[in-house]
Order: C-alpha cells, then sequence, then structure tokens
C-alpha cells in the first residue's frame, strides 16, 4: 500500500514538472503554436504537385484558411501572419484567417506563413506554386498525299494510306480525335495509337473510304479531324480530298437507246413494285460488235433513292410524280444520262363488310333496331360508319366497329336502312336492309 502511494506521488510530481516546462524558454520541451493551413483551389487547373510545390494552370484562385493554437499561453488563438513573393516582388498581409487570393501571372509564387506565440516560439509553413498557361493540344498538321483521286464507275470501299496528323501536346492531355470523311466515313482514333516525340503526337495510317462513283461528277469532300483533350476542349483542321473524272480519251462516250418498265402495267400504284431497266451499249474502238459488258449503270428513282444496277425493281409508297434518271458509264469514265417521268397513283381498295346483323322484337311502330357490323380496309383501319334511313339524315358513328347500335322507327313506314364503312384513307363500301312497319 506505502509503496502504491509513493508511485502515484511521484507521477504527480512529474505531471506537474512537465505542465511547467512550457513556461520556461529554456526548457527542452519548449513548443511553438499549432500552424494549420489548408490552401483550396480547383484541381482541373493542377498540372502537377510534389510535396509542397503545385504546379498549376494560369490564372489561378486559391482560397487560404489559416489557424493557429498556443496551448501553452491563456490565449489559445493567435494571429498568423501571410506573405507572398513573386517575382521578387513581396506582398504581405497580417492576421490572416482566410483570405482568397487571384494568382494571375505566369512563375514562381512563395507562400510564407508565420504564428508567433506569446512566449515568442514561432511556426512557419511555405508553399511553393508554379504557374504556367497550360496549351490546350492544337494541330500542326493534318493532310493527305496525294489530296486527289480519280472516280471510279462502280460503289465501293478504297483504300487511301496517306493520311497524316501531327499534333502539339506538350502535356500530354490529348484524350482521342474524330475523324469525319464528309457522308463517307469517320473513325475515332485514341491516344494511344499515336507516337510521341519531345512535344509532338504524330500519326500516320490508312483509310477506308466509300469512294465517290462517277455519277456524282467531281466532288469535293471536306475531311474534318476534332481532337478532345482530357479537359474536353477541342480543336479542329480540316483539308479537302478531290475526286475527280478522268479526261476524255478519245473513245466515243455509251449510248442510251432506251428507258423502259418491263411489263408495264396500265396503272402504276403505290406499294406494289415497278420494274425499270435500260438498253444502253457501249460504241466499240474498232469494227468490232457493239457491247455493253463494261458498261456500269446508275439510277435515281426520284425520291432521294439510288442503285448501281443495270435492272432492278423499287416499290413507291407515296403517290406523285417522279422523273427516273439513269447514268450510264463505261470503263474510260464517260458517261450519258437519259431520264423517263411516270405518275404513281394511289391505290383505291374497298373495305369489305365481314358481319352484318339487325335485330328487332317487333315491325310494330314503335320498332327499335339494333345493328351490328364489322369491316375491314386493306389499306388501312376502319375510322367510322355513316347510317341512313330512306337516304336521309344521315348519322355518323366514329367506331372501328358497330355493336347493337341503337334507333326507334316511330312511323308506320317502309324503311331503307343503309350502312356505310368508311376506312382512314376516305374509301368506302355499303350494305343495306329494308323493314316494313306497320300500325
Amino acid at each position: 500500500m506505502h509503496r502504491v502511494s509513493a508511485l502515484l506521488v511521484l507521477f504527480f510530481l512529474l505531471t506537474c514538472a512537465i505542465r511547467e516546462n512550457p513556461y520556461d524558454p529554456q526548457s527542452p520541451l519548449h513548443n511553438a503554436p499549432n500552424l494549420s493551413v489548408n490552401l483550396l483551389f480547383d484541381r482541373s487547373h493542377v498540372l502537377g504537385q510534389l510535396g509542397d510545390s503545385l504546379y498549376a494552370e494560369a490564372p489561378l484562385a486559391v482560397t487560404l484558411e489559416c489557424f493557429a493554437h498556443d496551448f501553452y499561453s491563456s490565449s489559445e488563438t493567435i494571429s498568423v501572419d501571410f506573405s507572398i513573393l513573386h517575382e521578387n516582388r513581396l506582398l504581405t498581409y497580417r492576421h490572416v484567417k482566410k483570405e482568397v487570393l487571384r494568382l494571375t501571372e505566369r512563375g514562381t509564387h512563395r507562400l510564407h506563413f508565420s504564428a508567433q506565440a506569446n512566449n515568442g516560439a514561432v511556426s512557419e509553413k511555405t508553399f511553393t506554386i508554379f504557374l504556367d498557361t497550360r496549351d490546350k493540344p492544337r494541330f500542326l498538321s493534318f493532310s493527305c498525299s496525294p489530296d486527289t483521286f480519280p472516280l471510279v464507275p462502280s460503289i465501293g470501299n478504297r483504300e487511301i494510306s496517306s493520311f497524316s496528323i501531327s499534333i502539339h501536346d506538350p502535356f500530354s492531355l490529348l484524350s482521342h480525335i474524330v475523324v469525319d470523311y464528309g457522308n463517307f466515313n469517320s473513325r475515332i482514333h485514341d491516344k494511344t495509337v499515336f507516337t510521341r516525340k519531345d512535344d509532338t503526337l504524330s500519326l500516320s495510317y490508312s483509310d477506308s473510304l466509300l469512294y465517290p462513283v462517277i455519277f456524282y461528277g467531281d466532288t469535293v469532300i471536306p475531311v474534318t479531324a476534332v481532337l478532345f483533350d482530357s479537359l474536353n476542349r477541342t480543336d479542329t483542321s480540316t483539308f479537302n480530298l478531290a475526286f475527280t473524272k478522268s479526261k476524255y480519251r478519245g473513245v466515243a462516250p455509251p449510248r442510251i437507246d432506251s428507258i423502259y418498265i418491263e411489263n408495264r402495267p396500265d396503272t402504276i400504284f403505290e406499294d406494289a413494285p415497278v420494274c425499270f431497266n435500260v438498253a444502253a451499249y457501249d460504241p466499240p474502238e474498232n469494227d468490232s460488235t457493239p457491247a455493253d459488258t463494261s458498261l456500269v449503270y446508275f439510277w435515281d428513282v426520284g425520291d432521294d433513292t439510288y442503285l448501281a444496277k443495270k435492272n432492278y425493281c423499287y416499290t413507291y409508297y407515296n403517290p406523285g410524280t417522279y422523273t427516273v434518271k439513269v447514268t450510264v458509264t463505261d470503263d474510260s469514265m464517260n458517261t450519258c444520262t437519259d431520264s423517263i417521268t411516270i405518275t404513281v397513283a394511289p391505290r383505291s381498295v374497298k373495305p369489305n363488310f365481314t358481319y352484318f346483323l339487325v335485330r328487332y322484337e317487333s315491325a310494330t311502330a314503335p320498332c327499335t333496331l339494333y345493328v351490328s357490323a364489322t369491316a375491314i380496309s386493306a389499306t388501312g383501319t376502319i375510322s367510322g360508319y355513316k347510317i341512313e334511313f330512306n337516304n336521309s339524315n344521315p348519322q355518323l358513328v366514329d367506331v372501328p366497329q358497330l355493336v347493337d347500335w341503337e334507333y326507334i322507327l316511330t312511323q308506320p313506314d317502309t324503311y331503307n336502312l343503309s350502312v356505310t364503312a368508311i376506312d382512314e384513307k376516305g374509301n368506302d363500301c355499303d350494305t343495306s336492309f329494308t323493314i316494313v312497319v306497320t300500325e
């Protein structure tokens, strides 16, 4: 018991001694104030960080939050002095707690914080911020050599193997590139396919394009490349690919004798196929027999539909007048064109009744009729029925099916009931029923 009491007294004395030491400047346990500094900024502007040094993009807004505590004096919180040194210019702030700095100039900014306790002890912290303008990646060049190609007599993909891209990307921010070849193709190139040398990225590649054919005539296709960096910023570069016809080579162009429709009906209806054909030949270079085996055909049927084939069947889905044009090309890129005009008529098909029933309990006045009817249409749905008695006072019922439609005949007479079914295209069909109502 006496041994435990002695240990407690010793612990108390040591504790008191430790608590007194901070007030003694000579004490080895003398402590400086506790200085806490927070720097808040937009991380998207940061280019890199190493320890207390920050490499960032100008301009940079920095929020300073400073706190200092002296646990060894009667005053718990003390003030913080702050200074910033930039290009040998010194700016000093005193008693900083929360400040917002806007650093706009490129170069090195040294941020120094200090707090002094009542006993003269000082805590200091220093941060270094290097500011630079972070240029987004940009095109140095985007080209294709050569950039002029001959038109071809048939549709198909052909490879162009001479595309070249060069990009300035000092901060390695490139994400990907989208290349658009007009209406013919588009491609995406990820950053991983580029080769880097110093601050420059390079890529040489080939691509398979759907060439415009001879029927388009001389064509210029704008090729556009858009690069995206990791901050979703963009840069654009464009050049033109030219496709031209071959010069006339002294060979006579092909000839079209006629355009015709196979087994042409009296009327060409919508929703029905119509088959086009053309009689054409390629004049011989000598006295040999004319032939059409080397010719290529390109049809424009007048509704923005195109096909490269000598003869084919096509279905129009809207009535109207259409100009059908065919272009014929030989292997020397010589062409000839001819056209015809056709009229496509709307298809008129009457609906058909599949069910019709008139019920009544007695033919004496007043007589209650119950009418039921169902009709179908080949060109659309049934939109309604028209009902009339003795060709007067028609009533329209907008339902696809009549079910026990009720009508009361109040006077003795002979009644002719007419029911007409109407589809959504206005086509109709009718049926009738006669009843003699007595007193």
